[in-house]
């Protein structure tokens, strides 16, 4: 599964206290793992922001893999000691 988002206006939040200007892109990836559940696999990240008087650029991306499942035992016991 793949989401790809392109900011067509700037955004501002919190009475323009917080704003993403016009352009910036998000990519989201997701993969079925195991028959079981969607994970994410890739994200990527373009923005220009900015947060009160500062201006921020934000580019990266990150790739998720090696999903392992794992089993955890729990064993719940009380406060008191036993005889």
């Amino acid at each position: 599964m793949r989401l790809e988002a392109r900011f067509l206006e700037g955004v501002k939040v919190g009475a323009g206290l917080a704003a993403v200007q016009k352009g910036g892109n998000v990519v989201l990836e997701q993969r079925f793992v195991n028959d079981e559940v969607w994970l994410p696999s890739y994200i990527e990240v373009h923005l220009d922001a900015r947060l009160f008087f500062i201006h921020k650029s934000l580019n990266g991306n990150s790739t998720y893999s090696d999903y392992r499942k794992f089993h955890v035992d729990t064993k719940i016991i009380s406060g008191e000691k036993e005889k």
